[in-house]
């Protein structure tokens, strides 16, 4: 979601003349699009402020949007001078006009964001041939660790009509994927009384002429529907993967935490993807260290890891969120050093699964729709539709093609390949 809310940012700037700048140092306005969800986010944020503050040139406009602002507001003014403005993310229309006011007073605005959207702003997407495409705001799950409840608002679901009309301007535009967004996609359509749900929306964008391809993230297990699944399982351009957070493997953790399942409900589910839509690739997360985690429930954790066998997870050490359940509710017991063994010891048990998932592709014919040119080499850089990354000979290739790959070597995190033909191009 913030690389969207960045792509619209970016999409504002330079429709009104503004170019990107090579670096800070060069920069007239200097923009901090900023996360509040973990810790180390934010340490980030603050951290480079404080960098910035003996360097800012005169002239030079700051601006803080996205979660850090609506949490922090104004005490980013009473830490020091290096910010000009806080913005809430539906107010970035006015970043040119206050670049080029060079604005003497700093200020704040963070405006309600229930009621708002910045779809209609200009945007300027990093791939060309990819577009995200929220279907949903905010989130009402709230459980114990999570801040987004807090700074994105309740969940509310766009109209279904529009984003249709976005989806098809997009593909008119040459976009052949969009990755459809949501705090938990899978509640779309909870707050309307038409009938609309997220499995019908994946089958009326995944009509859309020019769209070969339909992602989603993320979703949350307690509304991971039959219907969505079928969904996946039939339409040839939902492409075969889902995120399925699992957070903790320990039934304990997950009361705590709030999540609304248990492990081995978890595992059903996960259990019925496999068998309906072969050759899923899954995925999830994972948070160590949250309050009450013994050793035991850590241990349960590495179990259903293993179990489910994902092909890939995203882990986390529990940070504490000022003003979740969590922070109000639990002391932080868990050390710092006992987070990052736990940490360590996922890595390996995941680091292997993915290794395994990736060498059982070799010798197989995958459809890659290439992004861009790698950083290194003479490759192009596309994904194959369980979302695994595919560098690819650069020969012949360019953005947007959608190629049938061989694949030849499996690396810890990435396929190799070699193009066989092209089976698809965007306009």
């Amino acid at each position: 979601m913030n690389v969207h809310d960045s792509e619209h940012i970016r999409g504002v700037m330079e429709e009104a003349g503004f170019l990107l700048g090579g670096s800070p140092a060069d920069a007239q306005v200097i923009i901090y699009n900023t996360c509040a969800v973990r810790k180390s986010a934010e340490d980030k944020v603050w951290g480079s402020l404080g960098s910035l503050s003996s360097r800012k040139k005169d002239g030079q406009t700051v601006v803080v949007t996205g979660c850090m602002a609506r949490k922090y507001g104004i005490e980013f003014l009473r830490k020091g001078k290096t910010v000009d403005a806080i913005l809430g993310i539906e107010s970035i229309s006015r970043i040119p006009e206050l670049a080029s006011m060079r604005i003497s007073t700093p200020f704040c605005e963070l405006v309600s964001t229930w009621d708002s959207s910045i779809e209609s702003l200009p945007t300027k997407r990093t791939i060309s041939t990819k577009a995200l495409v929220p279907v949903s705001l905010g989130c009402s799950k709230e459980c114990a660790y999570c801040i987004v409840p807090i700074v994105r608002g309740p969940e509310r679901s766009r109209k279904p009509g529009d984003i249709l009309r976005e989806v098809l301007s997009l593909a008119s535009s040459g976009v052949v994927e969009v990755v459809l967004l949501g705090q938990n996609v899978n509640s779309y359509g909870h707050d309307f009384s038409g009938g609309i749900n997220f499995a019908k929306l994946l089958r009326k964008v995944a009509d859309v002429p020019g769209i070969k391809r339909v992602r989603f993230e993320t979703s949350h297990p307690s509304d991971l529907s039959i219907d969505i699944v079928d969904s996946i399982a039939e339409i040839d351009e939902v492409c075969k993967h889902v995120h399925l957070p699992l957070q903790s493997g320990s039934n304990k953790i997950l009361s705590l935490m709030g999540r609304g399942y248990s492990k081995e409900e978890y595992e059903d589910i996960a259990q019925e993807i496999r068998k309906k839509i072969p050759g899923v690739t899954l995925t999830t997360d994972i948070i160590v260290g949250f309050p009450g985690e013994t050793e035991k429930d850590f241990s349960e954790t590495i179990d259903v890891l293993g179990r489910v066998g994902f092909e890939n997870a995203y882990l986390f050490k529990y940070s504490p969120r000022e003003g979740t359940r969590a922070s109000r509710m639990f002391v932080d017991d868990v050390s710092e050093q006992e987070k990052q063994h736990r940490l360590e010891i996922l890595n390996i048990v995941q680091e292997r699964q993915t290794m395994r998932a990736l060498e059982s592709l070799v010798g197989s014919t995958l459809e890659v729709l290439i992004e861009n040119r790698a950083r290194k080499g003479e490759y192009f850089l596309g994904r194959a539709p369980g979302n695994q990354v595919v560098l690819v000979g650069a020969d012949g290739l360019r953005e947007g093609m959608l190629v049938s790959v061989r694949i030849v070597k499996a690396g810890k995190h990435s396929l190799r390949g070699v193009a066989e033909k092209v089976v698809g191009r965007s306009c």
